[in-house]
């Protein structure tokens, strides 16, 4: 046995709180390789209520150890005699959402570089603005991990003022549309499919394939 303060012969303290005191008394135990049981009996506390501690006093991301290597976990960190328990009881550990944040970030991060080799990165500049141009006229959003990746490709580029001016030409057509009170007449190609959105010469059936108003 060791020389750890004379506690074995103390009735179990059960139930008790654990001060300060009680967690060093560990650490010193643990320096004089007592085994887990030895330790329980060092502090006067049960097995099960030791392990429950002993977690406490790893670092935040590392208490989810099983019971049965935490001892020895505690162990290594203070190989050199160092080990700061304090301190690694103080850390907070890592909130669930903070952990999810940093996985889609890092996800994030690896989309964009891998768009960059096979993806979207990879398109010339006049088929990157071709791209954008039309899903201007896409009925559908984009998904936002693709709106994300072209978005960033755009600007670093310098594309997106050019976008930007074939926008306002587009609107600016709208506008000239509906303030000219033209008639606003879906039609269909001859197998009855509605085209894409965005053609403005498309063959009417109606009117013998010109438009009605010409």
């Amino acid at each position: 046995m060791t020389d750890v303060d004379d506690r074995r012969t103390s009735p179990i303290r059960h139930g008790q709180t654990w001060t300060e005191q009680d967690f060093a008394d560990v650490m010193q135990a643990v320096r004089q390789d007592c085994t887990l049981e030895e330790v329980a009996e060092a502090v006067g506390r049960s097995v099960n209520g030791l392990r429950n501690q002993l977690r406490r006093m790893l670092p935040a991301d590392e208490r989810h150890l099983p019971a049965d290597v935490v001892l020895m976990r505690i162990r290594q960190l203070n190989r050199n005699g160092d080990y700061d328990w304090l301190a690694a009881m103080a850390e907070q550990p890592t909130p669930e959402w903070q952990l999810r944040w940093e996985a889609d970030q890092r996800s994030r991060a690896a989309l964009l570089e891998n768009a960059r080799v096979v993806g979207v990165g990879a398109l010339p500049d006049d088929h990157l603005m071709a791209l954008a141009k039309a899903t201007l006229d896409c009925r559908d959003p984009l998904p936002s991990d693709l709106a994300e990746v072209m978005a960033k490709e755009l600007s670093e580029r310098g594309l997106t003022a050019a976008l930007a001016d074939h926008a306002r030409e587009r609107l600016d057509g709208i506008l000239a549309r509906i303030l000219r009170q033209e008639p606003q007449i879906r039609w269909q190609d001859e197998s009855g499919d509605l085209p894409p959105f965005g053609y403005d010469e498309p063959p009417y059936v109606a009117a013998g394939g010109r438009h009605p108003w010409a």
